[in-house]
């Protein structure tokens, strides 16, 4: 799990960098919801370890991403 939040926090990172776009970041983020979601869910939230490593903002953005329709 510790990876997994490592990763999400350099693409985010990324993002805010400017290095990726909105399409990049959606795909990434999108991907590993579908590839890891035992890694990155619990229950109906985010796993705690998750939560912890990336922190409120980047829960935010993970949030406003998975929830777009």
């Amino acid at each position: 799990m510790k990876e997994l939040a490592d990763q999400i926090k350099i693409i985010t990172n990324d993002y805010t960098s400017r290095a990726i776009n909105n399409n990049e970041l959606r795909e990434a983020i999108q991907w590993f919801a579908v590839k890891y979601p035992d890694k990155l869910f619990n229950g109906d939230d985010y796993n705690p370890t998750v939560k912890k490593i990336i922190g409120k903002r980047r829960i935010n953005l993970l949030n406003t991403i998975l929830n777009e329709k």
